[in-house]
């Protein structure tokens, strides 16, 4: 998108916000970017003074102040609910592909490939002499998967899969026990799907759906039968629209 044309919709101190906020964008169709001045990365404290502005065209400005303000509304929310509730928030999931991005320019050590293109980042969260985080990237220094250890005990506990540059599969090891709990996916970055298999269980015990990255469906095994006998729906901004068992012939979430 080129500069002619453009107008700024709103500003942020922090990047990850802006990152957040051209994703909703993106979702609903509508083209935007992000103008920052930060010495190249160099000098992220800068966005603290100037701010880190999203921009759209004119044309799309109406309808992205509605999004821009739907989302400062969900994120409230969100805030709210998380302190009485933990569950993978859209926050904090988006929250996890923006900072893959920023990773990319706040590294500890950077190991280069010939033509100058990043092979792999390693960073030191906790600053033990350890590494907890690992990103690696394709010869033309797009980013291809990634590797957490959360808790900080020498193990990785999450990994990221990306195709073409875009996250497309998150897997979490909550217990840290060594093996895959949950399985979250992505189509262009964006949650679509989350399946919780404790232990890697052969049939989930709980899945949610998402659309444009915002839960909208919830169906649990609640006895641990294999077959899912409770859904949830819930509204743009997380409130519960329906909560009601699933008939036994029925079908679950496929």
């Amino acid at each position: 998108m080129g500069m002619d044309g453009q107008v700024v919709l709103t500003s942020f101190v922090y990047e990850m916000d802006a990152q957040m906020l051209v994703l909703e964008l993106q979702a609903e169709g509508i083209e935007a970017a992000i103008r920052k001045d930060d010495c190249g990365g160099m000098r992220p404290l800068i966005n603290n003074e100037r701010g880190v502005e999203v921009l759209v065209s004119k044309a799309d400005l109406p309808r992205a102040l509605e999004i821009a303000e739907l989302c400062r509304a969900e994120r409230e929310e969100v805030a709210a609910e998380n302190q009485t509730r933990r569950r993978i928030s859209k926050v904090e999931l988006i929250s996890v592909a923006v900072l893959c991005i920023a990773i990319g320019w706040a590294v500890h050590w950077l190991y280069m490939k010939q033509n100058y293109f990043l092979e792999e980042v390693e960073l030191d969260r906790n600053n033990d002499g350890l590494v907890d985080e690992q990103w690696n990237y394709d010869e033309q220094g797009i980013i291809r998967s990634g590797l957490g250890d959360d808790n900080f005990d020498g193990k990785w506990d999450q990994w990221y899969t990306y195709v073409d540059g875009r996250l497309a599969l998150y897997e979490i090891d909550s217990d840290f026990n060594g093996i895959v709990d949950e399985r979250v996916t992505y189509q262009n970055s964006v949650m679509v799907r989350s399946e919780v298999r404790p232990n890697n269980a052969e049939k989930p015990s709980r899945i949610y759906l998402y659309r444009h990255g915002i839960l909208w469906k919830e169906q649990i095994d609640t006895n641990q039968d294999g077959r899912m006998d409770l859904e949830i729906t819930y509204d743009p901004f997380g409130g519960i629209e329906t909560n009601q068992p699933i008939p036994r012939d029925a079908n679950g979430i496929e």
